[in-house]
């Protein structure tokens, strides 16, 4: 049936007004809509409410955000909320359930969002503000996500309606930034934690991996390449534990475990040489980790180890370059066998993972590599969302220059947007 939804705003507030109309244009019903979003804080945790027009509170969205979610920050809980807020008021306006949504239903809703309708349809849709293409993304991306968690079999709809728009459709296509964003790694944790396709052992293996190269911004040969000898815990000048991973090359390492920029080595007698246990001669690096990753590290290899002594194995060895005599292993191996893990599997998997969670996937071009953008997002976290200089980044980054920094520069418009409103009110304090 033909209709008209007309955003309504009072103050703060809004709500939409929906007209149904008969095959002449002509008015059959008007109704309004609206959700109300609310949140509450106890004992140092803010719940997130969602309530329909008549006071009811929504269930399934409260269970979702404060529970299978509660992970996230309060920030990040809050907009999933205004993004289910925003679904349910698109599904009281067209009065049908979201898990009975067709693929012509979502595309109605991202129609909804974006602020106006196509040309060809025949329902208009009239909006104060009309939404970029990255809020209308990231917006997607979190739909998807809760309805897979429903296990709504439409979500295949909005996967579908990615790929349609990740083509060739013009000014209709969506973003496909470099890198992930923060709301997408709490959506990879998620997934992970959820994901019954693989064993405990692997997801530990996977989000280790992950966090290694999202929140420390290593190279996908660099976290590969990491043994047991190469995870370690010191302490400062105040006694407080400090977490590191040492970054080198060994003679034992396959060529995807080389460390980009640093002394190769193909000969054992190297280890004992100046330049490699130097770092000002790019013998190695060091990298600071947050704690919980360094834990994550530590209790997969233990896993690891354990598994292996029950089928009579060892991981694989890796060249110990103190030559104290202790044995060295690679910290990331093959579920059922002792060898580095395969790069191919780990690649194949994570491109699963991001159609799953509707995150955009390259197409066999090297331009959006799927990896990468992890140490990519680490870089634009840095840059975007800690205000860093970029001089200061490529210490952190261990970039050779701030020229080389450049291709990870890739800001959503709604990061550029932010940075403007910044600019424009520091020139307002300023002149005031």
């Amino acid at each position: 049936m033909p209709r008209t939804i007309e955003e309504i705003r009072s103050g703060i507030n809004r709500k939409f007004r929906v007209r149904e109309l008969d095959s002449s244009g002509s008015q059959i019903s008007c109704y309004e809509v609206w959700c109300t979003l609310k949140t509450l804080k106890e004992n140092g945790f803010t719940y997130v409410f969602l309530f329909d027009k008549d006071g009811n509170l929504n269930e399934t969205v409260y269970r979702y955000i404060n529970y299978r979610m509660q992970s996230g920050s309060a920030n990040y809980r809050k907009q999933l909320g205004s993004t289910l807020k925003q679904l349910y008021e698109f599904s009281a306006c067209i009065q049908k359930d979201i898990k009975d949504f067709t693929y012509q239903d979502f595309v109605y809703y991202q129609q909804f969002l974006r602020g106006y309708s196509n040309s060809n349809s025949a329902n208009g849709i009239y909006m104060y503000e009309v939404k970029s293409n990255s809020a209308i993304k990231m917006n997607l991306l979190h739909v998807r996500h809760f309805l897979a968690c429903q296990h709504y079999p439409n979500v295949e709809y909005v996967g579908r309606l990615y790929d349609e728009q990740n083509g060739t459709s013009g000014s209709a296509n969506l973003d496909c930034p470099m890198f992930i964003s923060y709301a997408e790694m709490l959506a990879i944790h998620d997934y992970l934690n959820h994901d019954h396709s693989i064993n405990a052992l692997t997801r530990a293996e996977y989000r280790a991996l992950y966090d290694l190269e999202y929140f420390s911004g290593l190279r996908n040969g660099e976290a590969f390449g990491l043994t047991l000898q190469d995870v370690v815990m010191t302490y400062n000048s105040d006694g407080e534990p400090v977490y590191k991973a040492i970054i080198r090359n060994r003679v034992s390492d396959s060529p995807r475990q080389c460390a980009k920029r640093l002394m190769k080595v193909t000969n054992p007698r190297a280890y004992h040489s100046r330049e490699y246990r130097s770092k000002k001669h790019s013998g190695y690096q060091e990298v600071l980790l947050r704690e919980d990753v360094y834990r994550e590290i530590m209790d997969y290899f233990d896993m690891c180890m354990g598994k292996f002594h029950r089928l009579g194995l060892k991981p694989a060895a890796a060249d110990n370059v103190k030559d104290d005599g202790e044995e060295n292993y690679y910290i990331f191996n093959n579920a059922h066998k002792n060898t580095p893990l395969d790069y191919k599997t780990f690649r194949e998997y994570t491109r699963k993972m991001f159609k799953a969670l509707g995150i955009p996937v390259d197409t066999g071009s090297r331009e959006h590599n799927l990896l990468h953008r992890f140490r990519h997002g680490f870089c634009m976290y840095l840059l975007f969302v800690k205000k860093m200089p970029a001089e200061q980044v490529i210490i952190f980054s261990r970039h050779a220059s701030v020229e080389s920094l450049l291709p990870y520069m890739n800001p959503t418009e709604e990061m550029l947007e932010e940075l403007y409103r910044a600019v424009w009110e520091g020139d307002a304090q300023n002149e005031s």
